[in-house]
């Protein structure tokens, strides 16, 4: 399932394959590859969070009956219609990118997506990738009527059921009313609910990730405040109720600037740094959540972080070292960049993740020191390896060859592995099958046309992996220039 991205930015095309487990995004700085990322991670976020407009469903009307309890096999609907509502939502999705990027609503107006199916090869990824979801809302539309949907994990089928909860109230609800709510089902509720098991649940991890901390204390201050003038207007209430006059002008004008400098300050983010903010502010709760790739944090902490990443009372994220006893728990803000910048990775795994997650990861190598640089790229292949999907967008020519390495590795004969095991540190986990990585290259199609003239080009990948040339002409340049730099100096001597 490819899903095609054009006249988005400075990005006049490209083509992401949703079903590839490694999605490696390259190029020059300014090229594009973020908003591709986000354009993706919004497109995926709003079907999870439910943030869509649907259009009048004929195709469900005529497959669901008016009943009180149904079921429809998801696959098998998205089959026989050959897929609409996901074309239709893809390409609607046009309209939303503008609060992606928290920019203009005129800023994406020539913006053009469309998902391109396999009918082949797509069935096989939908059917995983639905039966990894499960559903289980409620709705009451009616007075006394509620609506279920259920569907468990590694089941294809959404099952509906109408209860009445409340008798005295059912009464007085018309047939009229009945027929508003079914379509309000048909229309609103259940292509959100089809979507969201089409599309993997996804996390993002934005460049702007290691300031998140910084930026969420500053939004909970303008939230205190807010609080604060609440608080005050309360005490001045008289036993009445209401608000003595001559402090109502005062405290209205306060309360209307607390809300509109929180909801100025937070309009201001593109929504990946919006949705970490909003993890951050809630992460006492979250961290509560139970999770089952906890044994993934462990190990990140334990080969890249060499230390613990925990949550204090007051939601706080702090580290440890591992060898520094006398250093104690301090937040993550007082210890070196690295630490900040994969620590929210970390509480994801160990708290938020679920398995068929779509992990979208903003230069990984961001303040990482060139040996952890090619840890994180096995790391990246452990995450695919255990169910995730990752998409990454990378200058590091450390990721890369690290990357071509472990495609490489698992041709090698398992004798011949061992050894490079024990030489090396690699394991099984590490092993990257070519054909499910797909690399793209973004670069201007022709350097004399304006700015957005962008095209991803999909870089091919044999048995010894892929070449990233702007990264590999940059190497052979400087390589070049040590190479007359030291002649010249010889000859001088």
């Amino acid at each position: 399932m490819k899903i095609s991205i054009k006249n988005v930015g400075v990005v006049a095309e490209a083509q992401v394959d949703l079903t590839k487990k490694l999605t490696v995004l390259c190029g020059p700085n300014n090229v594009g590859k973020t908003y591709v990322a986000y354009a993706l991670y919004g497109l995926l976020k709003s079907v999870s969070d439910l943030r869509i407009s649907r259009r009048p469903s004929e195709a469900l009307r005529a497959v669901l009956a008016p009943d009180d309890k149904w079921e429809i096999n998801i696959l098998d609907f998205l089959k026989k219609n050959e897929f609409a509502i996901l074309k239709e939502y893809v390409a609607d999705f046009k309209t939303s990118l503008f609060d992606i990027f928290a920019t203009d609503i005129n800023k994406f107006s020539g913006a053009e997506l469309s998902v391109q199916m396999d009918l082949d090869a797509d069935p096989v990824y939908l059917e995983k990738t639905i039966s990894n979801t499960s559903v289980d809302v409620s709705y009451q539309l009616l007075p006394g009527y509620t609506y279920n949907f259920k569907k468990p994990i590694d089941s294809l089928v959404l099952e509906f059921t109408r209860i009445i909860r409340r008798t005295g109230q059912v009464d007085s609800v018309t047939p009229e009313q009945q027929i508003r709510a079914k379509n309000q089902v048909l229309d609103l509720i259940v292509p959100g609910l089809i979507l969201s098991t089409v599309f993997s649940k996804s996390f993002i991890l934005p460049t702007l990730r290691t300031a998140v901390n910084v930026f969420n204390t500053g939004l909970s201050i303008k939230r205190t405040q807010l609080l604060d003038y609440l608080g005050k207007i309360q005490e001045l209430i008289t036993p009445t109720g209401e608000l003595p006059e001559p402090k109502r002008v005062e405290t209205d004008a306060m309360v209307r600037e607390a809300q509109r400098s929180i909801f100025n300050e937070v309009k201001r983010y593109t929504m990946p740094v919006r949705d970490s903010l909003l993890v951050a502010d809630d992460i006492v709760r979250k961290s509560k959540l139970p999770g089952a790739f906890g044994f993934l944090a462990d190990e990140l902490e334990r080969t890249i972080l060499k230390g613990t990443i925990s949550i204090s009372e007051a939601g706080e994220i702090l580290y440890s070292p591992n060898n520094y006893n006398d250093a104690g728990l301090l937040s993550v803000n007082l210890w070196g960049s690295m630490v900040s910048s994969l620590s929210s990775l970390v509480f994801y795994l160990r708290h938020l993740a679920v398995k068929g997650d779509l992990i979208i990861f903003d230069e990984p190598e961001l303040n990482l020191h060139p040996d952890n640089q090619i840890l994180i790229a096995r790391f990246l292949a452990t995450l695919i390896n255990s169910g995730f999907s990752v998409i990454i967008s990378t200058h590091s020519d450390y990721i890369i060859r690290e990357l071509n390495n472990l495609i490489m590795i698992n041709q090698v004969p398992e004798e011949r592995f061992k050894e490079l095991k024990t030489l090396y540190e690699y394991a099984d986990t590490h092993k990257i099958k070519g054909d499910d990585v797909q690399v793209l290259l973004f670069a201007r199609k022709d350097s004399d046309a304006p700015n957005k003239n962008i095209i991803a080009r999909i870089v091919p990948i044999d048995n010894n992996g892929f070449e990233v040339e702007t990264i590999d002409n940059t190497t052979e340049r400087l390589n070049k220039a040590t190479t007359d730099i030291f002649i010249s100096k010889r000859t001088i001597q």
